[in-house]
């Protein structure tokens, strides 16, 4: 046999004795397990240190296994990131450790490498460049200690454009209520359970930002300042919002999205300047408190819409204007409105050339005021009257 093979040979047992045994698989088996022990530490357990310990263990088997050649250069490069990560989080104290932390995670999660973020004081920060000669600023996250926050209007000498608060949650809310079941025809219980921020009370939003979001479970937050230059709320973004007690809907705002304000129980008005697209599916869904809304007062008279439970369990609802721009009806959109007495329901009215004018709305789904036991006779019938037969 050739004096350089068993030489070769020799080197990759010695290399593999070196592991710790001499089987391959089980060394494999023992690093997987040792990377899958460290990152349920660190992202599970909340146990940085124990991550750390296993960090080390799981890269000083590596790069042994990497002079056997059982694992590749980026195994052990990635084992080198997480250890200087874990190492980083540490050193920094509880406070700025738990900042690292929530970049970290962020930055995993991100889409691509044109949304990482990093750190300007209490904010996630990312750049986008939109044109040749403009860059934006967008805040990703929120990990200040909350009270009264006002955002900065810019950051890094950059305008910032787009606002998604996300802050570092430090307790669970469950919400549980009982709704209107069209399938057994009774009550049922539901429940749903979010992560919650209890440390934000206030947030003004400085003029220019166009793009907001990420205010989910912040159960502390009284008040929050929109500008007129905002023209997109994401879906859920103040789902949750417990203490949220009015809100005004800038008029650049063209739909009211998906879960924005669901289970806002304090929110008792909402001022809306225009509606263009409509009510999104549960927009304010179990908004208990909510009396006071534009719809009731007619001046949504561009609403094209209103989604599935938009308003299901607003039990202090009293009436409802339904204007004529509105085409559509969702599914139990105001069952479960205890309160609600009042329906005025207008015909649909669409463009000329619209074959469904004099037809009333465009769709509608059942039970859209099921359990409603204080709506009016009178009104009950306009709404028969329309052709709603299966709306209660």
């Amino acid at each position: 046999m050739n004096k350089v093979v068993v030489i070769g040979m020799a080197m990759l047992v010695l290399a593999i004795t070196a592991c710790g045994g001499n089987n391959p698989e089980e060394q494999k088996e023992r690093l997987t397990q040792l990377e899958t022990d460290s990152s349920k530490a660190y992202r599970e357990d909340g146990d940085t240190e124990k991550a750390l310990r296993l960090a080390r263990d799981a890269l000083k088997l590596a790069a042994k296994m990497r002079q056997a050649g059982l694992v590749d250069e980026d195994e052990v490069a990635e084992l080198e990131n997480k250890v200087e990560l874990y190492t980083s989080i540490i050193a920094a104290g509880p406070e700025e450790g738990a900042k690292l932390k929530a970049l970290e995670a962020y930055n995993r999660s991100a889409s691509s490498k044109n949304d990482t973020a990093v750190l300007e004081g209490d904010y996630m920060v990312s750049q986008r460049k939109v044109d040749r000669s403009t860059t934006i600023a967008i805040i990703r996250g929120y990990v200040g200690s909350g009270g009264d926050i006002t955002i900065p209007s810019t950051i890094q000498n950059l305008p910032v454009r787009e606002v998604y608060m996300n802050p570092l949650k430090n307790q669970q809310v469950t919400f549980e209520y009982e709704h209107f079941d069209p399938e057994s025809n009774t009550m049922k219980a539901e429940s749903e359970t979010l992560e919650a921020n209890t440390t934000i009370t206030s947030v003004v939003i400085p003029d220019g930002v166009e793009k907001i979001g990420g205010f989910t479970g912040c159960t502390a937050l009284r008040s929050v300042t929109i500008p007129d230059s905002v023209d997109r709320i994401d879906n859920f973004a103040f789902q949750g919002c417990t203490s949220l007690s009015s809100v005004s809907i800038p008029r650049r705002v063209r739909a009211i999205p998906i879960a924005a304000f669901q289970y806002c129980t304090s929110l008792a008005s909402v001022d809306i300047k225009h509606l263009e697209y409509g009510i999104e599916d549960s927009a304010f869904e179990d908004c208990v408190s909510l009396a006071s809304f534009p719809i009731q007062q007619g001046s949504l008279r561009s609403c094209s819409g209103i989604g599935n439970r938009a308003f299901r369990g607003c039990a202090s609802l009293t009436s409802v204007y339904i204007t004529r721009t509105i085409r559509w009806i969702g599914d139990l959109a105001f069952a479960d409105c205890t309160s609600l007495e009042t329906v005025d329901i207008k015909p649909y009215k669409g463009d000329a050339d619209d074959e469904r004018v004099g037809r009333g709305y465009k769709d509608w789904v059942g039970y859209g005021f099921a359990n409603c036991p204080r709506l009016s006779p009178e009104s009950r019938e306009a709404i028969r009257a329309d052709g709603y037969e299966d709306s209660f």
